[in-house]
């Protein structure tokens, strides 16, 4: 996932949403001189206030930022974009395959790193209802609105996860008791001009 368009000494915001791959993609374009703030608006204890000044502080960053993290401040993006040379998006086209994989994750709250070794696959029993997959569905398509409303106002490099991905995959296998349906999503139309 490491990509041209983030070079050494950017101090670079992703805007993304869930499911993209983003940390991976956040990690493997940092390098020795780059702050991985990774999810600097989701850590513990974090003010959005503070932000600013934590990015101003640093010289070279890369952040990454889904768009319900700001809970409705967009003011605070305007700060947080002031301290940064680029932003970038990345996003799914995979509309179906991103809900399924964050109504799976946030059923079993199995946040853990990705088993190492070919042959680490773990397998897990999915056993929600239409309701729950409606709930985390939406985080899913409102995060997405977002990006594209913040396209709008924020232009920058866009990335889609299926272009970049370096078929490095979580090893998990999913065993669904109630596959849900979930509502077609113009990714494709996230970014157009």
């Amino acid at each position: 996932m490491k990509v041209e368009g983030i070079k050494p000494g950017d101090r670079t915001i992703v805007l993304t949403n869930y499911r993209t791959g983003s940390t991976s993609f956040v990690s493997k374009n940092c390098n020795k001189n780059t702050v991985n703030h990774w999810e600097i608006v989701n850590t513990q204890n974090r003010k959005l206030h503070n932000i600013p000044k934590i990015l101003k502080n640093s010289r070279s960053y890369i952040a990454k930022i889904m768009p319900d993290q700001l809970q409705g401040d967009w003011e605070y993006l305007d700060k947080f974009i002031e301290c940064c040379d680029q932003v970038v998006y990345l996003y799914r086209k995979d509309f179906t395959a991103q809900c399924l994989s964050w109504i799976a994750m946030q059923h079993l709250k199995d946040w853990s790193v990705r088993p190492q070794g070919e042959s680490n696959w773990i397998e897990h029993t999915i056993d929600i209802n239409q309701q729950f997959a409606d709930e985390h569905t939406e985080v899913i398509r409102s995060n997405n609105d977002a990006l594209q409303t913040l396209y709008k106002k924020y232009p920058g490099k866009v990335y889609a996860y299926e272009d970049i991905q370096d078929n490095d995959p979580y090893k998990r296998k999913y065993n669904w008791i109630y596959t849900p349906h979930i509502e077609p999503y113009n990714t494709g139309a996230m970014f157009n001009d």
